[in-house]
């Protein structure tokens, strides 16, 4: 096993975190107005392909 090193442009590196960012922003308001889900609560496989 080795380590590979990328090196990117700062402007790259920058406007991956500005997306990054605004995902984590998207997916905060989808939680905040949905309400926190328990496990109970969550849809698996057969649920979502019967709907």
């Amino acid at each position: 096993m080795y380590m590979e090193i990328v090196s990117i442009e700062i402007k790259t590196f920058e406007a991956m975190v500005a997306k990054f960012d605004r995902f984590v922003c998207r997916m905060e308001a989808i939680c905040h107005r949905h309400g926190e889900k328990k496990m109970a609560e969550w849809m698996d496989n057969q649920d979502v392909c019967q709907i």
